[in-house]
């Protein structure tokens, strides 16, 4: 059986963003982890970054828009509704207007989702586009049969 905790801990260690980080979710099959990375790189290598980590875990791309990737994303909105009173629907487009959102902002937005034995994983970073401030790292994971 797959150790979410474990596996989230391999992705904050890469980005050098253990320490501070936190669950902003956490049940027996869907692990959300919030880090600030350590790392002064320049936000242009975060797509390098998301394919050396999905290689170091031996994943699999999902394509983020593909059905596969809107079922992850329904099934994370489920768990988060049996603990959490979310008076809206899921919003499948969620991971998009999020991106938009940052980017109007002046930062940076990669995201990449792969699939590892026993999970699926997501991971977004951002930054600064003036590379101000630290990159930010967001793991969702999510057990799988």
């Amino acid at each position: 059986m797959v150790d979410l905790k474990a596996l989230a801990g391999d992705i904050m260690g890469f980005y050098k963003s253990f320490r501070g980080s936190r669950s902003a979710f956490n049940s027996d099959n869907l692990l959300i982890v919030r880090g600030k990375s350590t790392l002064r790189d320049s936000h242009t290598t975060m797509p390098e970054k998301l394919e050396k980590i999905m290689n170091f875990m031996k994943g699999e791309e999902i394509d983020i828009e593909s059905e596969t990737a809107t079922k992850f994303i329904s099934y994370a909105d489920e768990e988060i509704r049996k603990k959490e009173n979310i008076p809206t629907g899921t919003d499948t487009n969620g991971l998009n207007r999020m991106k938009k959102e940052y980017e109007t902002m002046g930062a940076d937005v990669q995201m990449k989702m792969f699939k590892v034995q026993g999970a699926t994983i997501l991971i977004t970073t951002w930054k600064d586009k003036r590379d101000l401030g630290p990159m930010y790292v967001e793991a969702v994971l999510e057990k799988t049969g």
